[in-house]
């Protein structure tokens, strides 16, 4: 998301959830972990904030990027190996 944000997205049976990893001040902060919902194939959103995450897919359906909406900004990030 930015060079001291990283999003991690996980799956739980059938559930998708989101947690960052951030660095405040030099030091490493794990931050909540919240469910997403679906709103479509590639389009989910949070209840905890108004958040929205649309996945961006390869030809092969993986998903390769992401971009986070919150508060009216589109936060593009791209897949880590």
């Amino acid at each position: 998301m930015t060079p001291a944000l990283i999003l991690e997205i996980t799956r739980d049976g059938n559930s998708l959830f989101a947690q960052g990893h951030a660095e405040v001040n030099g030091q490493p902060m794990l931050l909540p972990k919240f469910e997403l919902f679906a709103e479509g194939e590639k389009n989910f959103f949070a209840r905890v904030a108004d958040q929205q995450i649309a996945f961006e897919t390869g030809p092969a359906g993986i998903a390769n990027s992401l971009i986070l909406r919150r508060a009216g900004r589109d936060m593009p990030a791209v897949r880590l190996p």
